[in-house]
């Protein structure tokens, strides 16, 4: 559904957008209370300015100048909220429906048909304990989907609701949008978010992806490698035991929900 982002290892399409933020009504006047705060750490780091190894390690140097004057808590919901203001940042949202959001709606309209409900589970590697799967609750309310889905998985279930998971609450998520499309209590919807290193280094991995998006035109092969490694080795390390692990863990969460 986002061949671009495939063929260049990100999870932005051509467009800078994030799919996992373009779910949302874009008739209506979209507006989000983080814009000037999204702005402030946009205009320290640079992003698009920085198009060599120097550039880049001057910016790592200068991140726990940017951790001390806003604080991780700051910086980690003003950027993984997603925002609609900058075309070039971190985790824009967009202006329109993407054609890879029209698509993922297209691709479950046939699937979900006539059934009394669908469980969807949106897999992401990033944060948490390297090897292990979160199961996470990322809708806002307790419903019926919720309910639900504390039958499927019991204490393995975390929620944004009660700060019990991993990841951070955002806008314009796919399954919000699913839901909306084909009824709140017919979709159970749970992300599993799969570990790998540090929330620091996916930060900087988030960081590289969107460097290389800007100015992959003016950088030269070394750094565009470095980049590269950085960004699959957030979020699909070549490590066999991390893989083996996974591999485990959605043998597990599989298991659970088909049985």
């Amino acid at each position: 559904v986002n061949p671009y982002g495939f063929s260049w290892g990100m999870r932005c399409n051509e467009n800078n957008v994030d799919i996992n933020r373009n779910f949302v009504n874009f008739d209506l006047n979209i507006t989000v209370d983080n814009e000037s705060d999204y702005k402030c750490i946009e205009d320290f780091l640079q992003l698009n300015s920085i198009i060599n190894i120097d550039k880049f390690m001057l910016m790592l140097n200068n991140l726990p100048t940017l951790i001390n004057r806003y604080g991780k808590a700051f910086i980690i919901d003003n950027v993984y909220r997603g925002q609609y203001i900058s075309p070039t940042g971190l985790f824009y949202g967009g202006n329109c429906i993407e054609l890879s959001t029209k698509r993922i709606v297209h691709l479950y309209t046939p699937i979900i048909g006539d059934y009394r409900y669908a469980i969807n589970l949106d897999l992401h590697t990033g944060l948490g304990e390297a090897g292990s799967a979160n199961i996470i609750f990322c809708e806002s309310s307790w419903d019926l989907s919720y309910d639900k889905s504390i039958q499927i998985y019991g204490n393995k279930l975390t929620s944004w609701r009660d700060n019990s998971a991993v990841s951070y609450a955002f806008n314009g998520k796919l399954m919000t949008g699913l839901s909306h499309k084909f009824g709140l209590s017919k979709m159970i919807n749970t992300t599993v978010e799969f570990g790998t290193i540090s929330e620091d280094q996916v930060f900087i991995a988030l960081c590289a992806a969107n460097i290389l998006w800007n100015n992959k035109e003016m950088l030269d092969d070394k750094f565009k490698m470095l980049l590269r490694k950085i960004i699959r080795d957030a979020f699909y390390p070549e490590s066999p035991v991390w893989r083996k692990k996974i591999l485990s863990q959605f043998q597990l969460v599989s298991d659970t929900v088909i049985n």
